[in-house]
């Protein structure tokens, strides 16, 4: 990232960087520092940006359990981290929205930011129109 003055300040890599404060012992990614990959795909997050596509009213949201599944050597296997559904009227109203689509169909998944969390919506076919999504995210 090529460094920028922001009011006056002179802001660079590093300084976004430790404006995100330490991940060390969060109780929700305890292991968050053991996995480059994942520490990586935290910080990412500062370097780019998202437009609002759609906006949601807080009755329009469900938040469902994940779906885990217990292996037999006992380790927890999620399926559903960051993923939610949607209606393919709202696929439709994002994609729709968003420049240099036109002419092409929409997707039946979409990568998305909500309330701070990247994760995906796939299209739930089941879900009435007008529905709005159902999510794992906090």
């Amino acid at each position: 990232m090529k460094p920028f003055q922001f009011e006056g300040q002179r802001i660079d890599a590093p300084d976004i960087i430790a404006s995100l404060g330490t991940f060390d012992n969060l109780l929700f990614d305890p292991d968050l520092m053991r996995c480059p990959a994942r520490y990586a795909a935290r910080i990412s997050l500062a370097f780019t940006a998202t437009d609002a596509s759609v906006l949601f009213d807080v009755g329009e949201i469900q938040y469902r359990e994940d779906i885990e599944v217990n292996h037999p050597n006992g380790e927890k296997y999620c399926f559903t981290d960051g993923v939610g559904t949607t209606s393919r009227e709202v696929i439709d109203e994002i994609w729709k929205r968003r420049r240099k689509t036109r002419g092409r169909p929409p997707p039946s998944a979409i990568q998305i930011r909500f309330k701070g969390s990247k994760g995906v919506l796939s299209v739930d076919h089941t879900l009435f129109k007008g529905a709005s999504l159902s999510s794992d995210l906090p």
